[in-house]
């Protein structure tokens, strides 16, 4: 079994950067990627990112003995932690600082006892999400149980060790780096840069900024091609003199080269840090407070699934006419595909889950062919002029590629993408699905199939 640590901490990396669920982030013992649903990139608004240290600091790929010196102290007061309290205030801009849920941007008070036991990634915890100065929601577990307490509302929910759902309400609370480097006793890193880039003094610490760049092996993709998975991380660390434990701490990742937080800078400051404090049990108590009632849980989705984005369009409905222009030229129209079985699938370069979903679409444009099927892919909400093209060449998928789908994707209501759709040869939608079941495209093909046989 992977370890517990990395698994919870690739998956809140991933999270960062598609939002995407943890059996979608983490390695299996295999090293392939876990089978699961893959969602959907909910898209965001349109403001410039903004530079932050970790992408606009231009450093030398050396090592800086006197960084990692720094550095490695740092790692070994993490990983020799028992337990931790501290608050946690997350910021995040850019582009796709939309796409994170609200409640990761309210400061958190928690305490983590480290001690972690099978199938979790610690033993016991506590969060406490902060806004005006009180809490408003507290998520404790007590090493079998979990609650969620919404004060405003006086309600709580109950779960086990759903850890998707605890990640979903925990916001900023989680330690993070904490995590990766208990993470790393059993896949290390690989430190390719280490670089002092300054001095800050936070929460009347006096620390010294360092820049890690870092190489992780995640083992093979499970797409087709079996080929290497490595992720790049870039971590500013502003390390407290006083105990060697970070009071910022700014990320960026890549995976094989490809920037997954392109348009995404996050980052964390800590204050109020008491590194192994005495813990006591009734701060991790499960039992509902005096005078709350139970609310409606969010959907318990198999293999940690988050709950999907609701598409307007739905199964029964004509489907709304189009004109669009192919990256060959060529128009299609839906009335022109009159009598045809149609498989809409809105995507865009930038989009990790899209990605995944592409070979599955290149098999079915094959598979149906010969029949009246026309597969299309809609490129939606995408950030450069002819990256669509480009990015369809390079991978070889030779189905019909749309332009510009934007109002169509508006129109639809589509959420966020991927979004599959097929329409009937009348104009009816028969499927509509944000995201992609971990079926290999069967629900796609039944839908194909029985549209096909009307």
């Amino acid at each position: 079994m992977i370890n517990h640590f990395l698994q919870f901490t690739l998956a809140l990396c991933f999270a960062l950067s598609t939002f995407a669920t943890a059996q979608e982030s983490a390695p299996s013992t295999s090293k392939k990627v876990v089978a699961a649903k893959i969602t959907a990139v909910v898209p965001v608004g349109e403001k410039e990112n903004s530079k932050t240290a970790a992408n606009s600091v231009s450093q030398p790929q050396t090592i800086d003995q006197n960084a990692l010196t720094i550095y490695e102290k740092s790692v070994a007061v993490a990983r020799a932690l028992k337990a931790i309290q501290l608050t946690t205030r997350m910021t995040a801009t850019g582009r796709d600082s939309g796409m994170l849920p609200a409640e990761f941007m309210e400061p958190t008070s928690s305490i983590w006892d480290l001690e972690a036991t099978e199938g979790s990634p610690c033993k016991r915890m506590r969060i406490e999400s902060i806004k005006n100065e009180k809490p408003v929601r507290v998520i404790t577990f007590d090493g079998t149980h979990s609650l969620l307490a919404n004060v405003p509302s006086k309600t709580y929910m109950q779960e086990g060790t759903n850890w998707s759902l605890l990640l979903k309400s925990a916001g900023s609370g989680v330690p993070q780096w904490v995590f990766e480097m208990h993470a790393e006793e059993a896949a290390p890193s690989k430190i390719i840069a280490a670089n002092i880039i300054g001095e800050e003094t936070i929460d009347g610490q006096p620390c010294d900024m360092v820049r890690i760049l870092r190489s992780i092996d995640l083992g093979t993709s499970d797409d087709g091609d079996e080929k290497p998975s490595t992720m790049t991380m870039t971590d500013i660390l502003s390390i407290a003199r006083a105990d060697s434990f970070p009071r910022r701490l700014s990320q960026k990742m890549a995976v094989n080269g490809e920037d997954q937080m392109a348009n995404l800078a996050v980052s964390y400051q800590y204050s109020n840090v008491k590194l192994d404090p005495t813990l006591d049990a009734s701060m991790f108590a499960t039992t509902p407070p005096a005078g709350y009632v139970k609310g409606e849980n969010p959907k318990d989705a198999p293999d940690g699934e988050r709950e999907q984005p609701q598409l307007k369009a739905k199964v029964g409905e004509k489907a709304l006419d189009f004109t669009l222009t192919g990256i060959d030229g060529a128009q299609f129209s839906l009335q022109g595909l009159k009598g045809k079985v149609i498989l809409l699938d809105f995507w865009a370069t930038w989009c990790g889950p899209c990605k995944q979903v592409m070979p599955t679409i290149q098999k079915i444009a094959d598979e149906y062919k010969d029949k009246d099927v026309a597969v299309f892919g809609v490129n939606t909400w995408e950030r450069g002029e002819g990256a669509a093209k480009k990015y369809m060449e390079s991978k070889g998928f030779t189905y019909p590629c749309l332009l510009a789908g934007d109002e169509l994707a508006k129109s639809y209501g589509v959420p966020g993408i991927p979004t599959l759709l097929v329409i009937g040869k009348d104009g009816v939608i028969v499927l509509a699905e944000v995201g992609m079941a971990p079926d290999g495209g069967k629900a796609l093909r039944a839908a194909i199939d029985a549209a096909l046989a009307k």
